[in-house]
C-alpha cells in the first residue's frame, strides 16, 4: 500500500512541476519555417526561439521570420 501512495505522490509532485512550469504564452517547440528549436542552459534557462514583436507578432531567431498567431492559436507566417 505504501509503494502505491509513493507513486500517486510522484505522478502528483511530476504534474504540479509540468503544469508550474507552462508559460502563459505557449508557443510550438520549434519555429515553423527552419524549426530551429532555441537553445537550451543546463546552467540556466534557454533561449527560446521566438523573439517578442508585438503583442500577437513573433520573429524568429534563426531565420528572422515573422509570425502572427491566429485567432485559432496557431501561428501564420507574415
Amino acid at each position: 500500500m505504501l509503494v502505491w501512495l509513493f507513486i500517486l505522490a510522484a505522478i502528483g509532485v511530476c504534474a504540479m512541476v509540468m503544469l508550474g512550469s507552462m508559460d502563459a504564452q505557449v508557443m510550438p517547440f520549434g519555429c515553423p519555417a527552419c524549426h530551429h528549436g532555441g537553445e537550451s542552459s543546463v546552467v540556466g534557462p534557454g533561449i527560446p526561439w521566438w523573439k517578442q514583436m508585438g503583442s500577437d507578432v513573433v520573429r524568429c531567431r534563426s531565420c528572422g521570420a515573422m509570425f502572427r498567431e491566429h485567432p485559432n492559436g496557431t501561428l501564420v507566417r507574415e
